[in-house]
C-alpha cells in the first residue's frame, strides 16, 4: 500500500470537513436566493413575499461585469512589447471566444455565497479534465467554475494562495476512463458506482433541482465512479485517487504542465477573515435581514387580509340599513334615524408593521452595500447631502468588490497565456489595427502631404515563431473599467463633454501652441482624452482622409470676416468655457442632487411658517 496516496486522501476528506459547515449554510443561502417557487409545483402564497436576496445580487452582479474583458500585456523590455501587444489581443479573442464574462458572473454569484472557483487549463491528448460530471474536448483551452460543493484543501492552511494542495471531487464515466488508459485499470474497476455511494448530498446545491430524480435508473444508464484531482504546490504535480475507496496507490500521477501558480484562481467580495482562508460570505450579512423582513411583511399582509369592514344596525332601522347597501356611489336614502346604522371595522394592518417592514428594508440596502441605488431605484431621503453620502457609499462599497473581480480575472488571463506562450502549435488568427502616419513630399518650395494619416486593419497570427522572451518578462493587466456595464446615458454626457468641452479646448490650446512656437499635437491630446473615457472609435475620425481634405479647403480659403452672430471664436469658447452651440446634459453627481432636492422641496412645504 502506498502510504502517501491513503495520506493524501485522508487529508483530502479533512478538508471536505473543514469545509462542511460552510457548505451547509450555502445552500441555505442559495435556498433564500431561489425562492419557495424555484423547482417545485406550488408554493404558500405570501410567505417570501419580499426576496430581498435575489434583488441584491441581481442589481450587484451586473455591476461587476457585462462585457469582455480588455487585456494590457507589457514588458520592462521594449524589445518584447510589440509580442505583448500580439498576445493582449490574443487573450482578448479567447475572451469572446469563452464567452468569459457569463464565466465570471456565474463565480461572482459564489463569491456572494462563499467563494468563486476557476480552474484553468489546456486538454492535451494524454489527460482527461472535468468539471464535476462535464468532460472537456481534446485541445480545448478551458476556464470554468468548479463548484464549492465539490473542492477541498490542506485543511490545516491559513491562506487558499500557500496551501500545500487542492483539488475536487470529479465523476467520470468508468467506461470512458478504463478506454483512456491514462489510470491504473486494475483500481478503476474495484471502485463503487456512484449511485451506490451517498455523501452529503442532502448538503449539495445542485440537489436544489434534481430532487426528484431517481439515481438508480440514472445508474443504469450512466456507469459513474467519484474520484479526486489533486494538486500538490511543491512538487507541481497531479495526483488522482479513489473518493471514497481505500487508496492503495495513486490511481493516476502526473507532472502538471501549467502556470507556476496552479490551475485555479478564487474570487472572494469581503475582507479577509484573519488566519482563516474563507471570507465573509455576503449573503450571510444580510440573510437574517431577508428571513426577518419576509416575516414582518407576511404578518403585515396577512393583517390587511384579516382586515373587515360590516354595516351595524338597530332592529327598527332594518329597512334603512337594506336601503344603504342597495344604493349607489353618491346617491341620496332616506333614513327616519340616521344613527340607527353605522360602520364597524374588525382586524387591519397595524402602521407598526410597516414602519419595521421599512426598517428592515433600509438596514438591508445599507448591510447590502446600497444595493437600491446600484439597482436605480431611488433613495428615500429628503436631504440632498444625505443622498450624496449614500449615492458616494455605495459606489465605495461596489468599488471594492469590482477590484477584486479585476484582480482574479488578472490571475485568470495570466494563466491562459501562459498557455499561449508555450503552445508548441498555436495559430491564432487576429487583426490588428495599426496607425499609419501621414507621408509628406517636402520640397523647397513647399510640404505636400502625399498620403494622410490613417488606421488599417492587419490580418496577423500568433505563431510559436513570433513568441519573444520569457513568460516571467511580462506583466498583466486589466484596462480599468473595460468590464463596466455600459450606461446610455452617461455615455451620451461623455460625448457631450467630449465634443462641447475637451474638442474646442484643445483646438484653442493648438492655436496658441502654434503662436507661441510649442510642439502640440491636437490630434494626439483628443486621442488620449478620448481613451481615458473608453470611446474606442475615436482614431477613426482623426485618422481618415476627409478631415485632410476639409482642413485643406479651409486653408486655400485664407482668412474669412467674422460676423457677431456667426460660428463662435475661439475667445468666446474660453470665455464660456466651452462651444456655446449645445447645452451639456448634468452630470451624475448634479442630476442625483437635484432628484434629491425634488423630495427636499416637498418636505420643506410642510414647515411651519409664522407671519409677522
Amino acid at each position: 500500500m502506498n502510504l502517501a496516496a491513503k495520506t493524501l486522501q485522508e487529508a483530502a476528506h479533512q478538508g471536505f470537513k473543514r469545509l462542511r459547515n460552510f457548505r451547509a449554510v450555502r445552500k441555505l443561502f442559495v435556498k433564500a436566493y431561489v425562492g419557495q417557487y424555484y423547482d417545485r409545483d406550488h408554493g404558500t402564497l405570501g410567505q417570501e413575499p419580499l426576496n430581498l436576496a435575489f434583488t441584491a445580487i441581481r442589481a450587484i452582479v451586473p455591476n461587476l461585469v457585462t462585457r469582455n474583458p480588455k487585456n494590457i500585456v507589457g514588458s520592462d523590455y521594449l524589445m518584447y512589447r510589440p509580442y505583448g501587444n500580439l498576445l493582449a489581443l490574443a487573450l482578448n479573442y479567447i475572451s469572446k471566444k469563452l464567452d468569459l464574462p457569463t464565466i465570471l458572473q456565474r463565480g461572482i454569484v459564489d463569491a456572494i455565497f462563499t467563494m468563486g472557483i476557476f480552474k484553468v487549463g489546456l486538454m492535451s491528448s494524454d489527460s482527461l479534465v472535468y468539471f464535476g460530471d462535464e468532460s472537456v474536448d481534446p485541445g480545448q483551452l478551458y476556464i470554468d467554475t468548479t463548484d464549492f460543493d465539490d473542492f477541498t484543501f490542506d485543511p490545516d492552511t491559513r491562506q487558499l494562495d500557500k496551501a500545500s494542495f487542492k483539488g475536487e471531487k470529479i465523476r467520470v464515466e468508468r467506461d470512458e476512463v478504463l478506454e483512456s488508459g491514462l489510470y491504473d485499470n486494475g483500481i478503476i474497476e474495484r471502485l463503487p458506482s456512484s449511485a451506490d455511494m451517498v455523501l452529503d448530498h442532502y448538503r449539495n446545491v445542485r440537489n436544489l433541482s434534481t430532487s426528484q430524480l431517481n439515481r438508480c435508473y440514472i445508474g443504469k444508464l450512466h456507469d459513474y465512479i467519484d474520484l479526486m484531482e489533486l494538486h500538490l504546490e511543491g512538487p507541481n504535480v497531479l495526483v488522482t485517487v479513489p473518493f471514497k475507496f481505500p487508496a492503495e496507490t495513486f490511481i493516476r500521477e502526473e507532472t502538471f504542465n501549467g502556470p507556476d501558480d496552479g490551475p485555479y484562481a478564487f474570487l472572494t467580495l469581503t475582507p479577509p477573515v484573519p488566519d482563516n482562508p474563507i471570507s465573509v460570505q455576503l449573503a450571510g450579512v444580510w440573510h437574517d435581514l431577508h428571513t426577518v423582513g419576509n416575516r414582518i411583511a407576511k404578518k403585515a399582509l396577512d393583517q390587511a387580509e384579516a382586515q373587515k369592514d360590516i354595516l351595524g344596525y338597530q332592529s327598527t332601522s332594518a329597512d334603512g340599513a337594506q336601503e344603504i347597501v342597495d344604493a349607489k356611489n353618491m346617491e341620496a336614502v332616506k333614513m327616519d334615524d340616521p344613527n340607527g346604522a353605522k360602520m364597524f371595522s374588525f382586524g387591519g394592518q397595524n402602521p407598526r408593521n410597516m414602519e419595521m417592514t421599512a426598517q428592515i428594508l433600509a438596514w438591508f440596502d445599507q448591510f447590502s452595500g446600497g444595493t437600491n441605488m446600484l439597482a436605480g431605484t431611488k433613495m428615500d431621503t429628503k436631504v440632498a447631502t444625505v443622498a450624496n453620502i449614500l449615492n458616494q457609499g455605495a459606489a465605495t462599497g461596489i468599488t471594492y468588490m469590482r477590484d477584486e473581480v479585476y484582480k482574479t480575472t488578472q490571475k485568470i488571463m495570466r494563466k491562459v497565456a501562459w498557455y499561449l506562450h508555450t503552445d508548441p502549435i498555436i495559430k491564432l488568427p487576429l487583426i490588428q489595427r495599426d496607425s499609419i502616419p501621414a507621408e509628406y513630399d517636402i520640397t523647397p518650395e513647399e510640404i505636400r502631404m502625399v498620403r494622410p494619416a490613417r488606421v488599417e486593419e492587419t490580418q496577423v497570427f500568433l505563431l510559436p515563431e513570433a513568441r519573444r522572451g520569457d513568460f516571467l518578462d511580462f506583466a498583466f493587466e486589466i484596462e480599468h473599467d473595460s468590464m463596466a456595464p455600459i450606461n446610455w446615458q452617461f455615455r451620451m454626457q461623455q460625448l457631450e463633454i467630449l465634443a462641447v468641452k475637451v474638442i474646442p479646448a484643445a483646438a484653442q490650446a493648438a492655436m496658441i501652441s502654434a503662436q507661441m512656437g510649442t510642439p502640440f499635437s491636437f490630434q494626439r491630446f483628443v486621442t488620449r482624452f478620448a481613451e481615458m473615457m473608453n470611446i474606442e472609435w475615436i482614431d477613426e475620425i482623426f485618422q481618415s482622409p476627409e478631415l485632410v481634405t476639409q482642413m485643406a479647403m479651409y486653408a486655400r480659403q485664407g482668412p474669412q470676416p467674422q460676423n457677431s452672430k456667426g460660428i463662435a471664436s475661439p475667445g468666446a469658447v474660453q470665455q464660456n468655457k466651452g462651444a456655446v452651440t449645445s447645452k451639456v446634459s448634468p452630470s451624475e453627481g448634479t442630476r442625483q442632487r437635484q432628484e434629491a432636492q425634488v423630495g427636499a422641496a416637498q418636505g420643506q412645504r410642510d414647515l411651519p411658517v409664522r407671519e409677522l
